[in-house]
């Protein structure tokens, strides 16, 4: 139970996070997560040194930027609420509705291919 909630406080704060398990064992601890920062992975002392470079090579290509704005007190208000009631950081908040504008926006996709 400690590694799940280690990992999901680490990718709640929009942290890559690499946890490593060995060979033949199942992850119990990462059962349930879902996240492109997260990297599960399957290790023997025959290839460990291998796969933390690629891991590590990852990770840093998923590292945020970043980003200072100016918001006004609704706004800050707003955040506060859904952070404390939906407990979700108002970071994630605001980039999954980035995200979704992303993901709609058919501009800014065809641009994208």
């Amino acid at each position: 139970l400690t590694m799940g909630y280690l990992l999901e406080l680490g990718l709640n704060l929009g942290k890559p996070v690499i946890a490593l398990h060995q060979m033949g064992y199942k992850p119990a601890f990462a059962a349930g997560i879902i996240d492109d920062k997260l990297q599960v992975i399957e290790y023997n002392e025959g290839n460990l040194n291998d796969l933390l470079i690629d891991a590590i090579d990852y990770a840093s290509s998923q590292q945020d930027t970043r980003f200072n704005f100016f918001v006004s007190p609704k706004h800050i208000t707003f955040l506060d609420w859904i952070a404390q009631n939906k407990k979700i950081p108002r970071s994630v908040y605001l980039r999954r509705l980035i995200e979704k504008e992303m993901a709609n926006d058919e501009q800014y996709n065809s641009q994208q291919s």
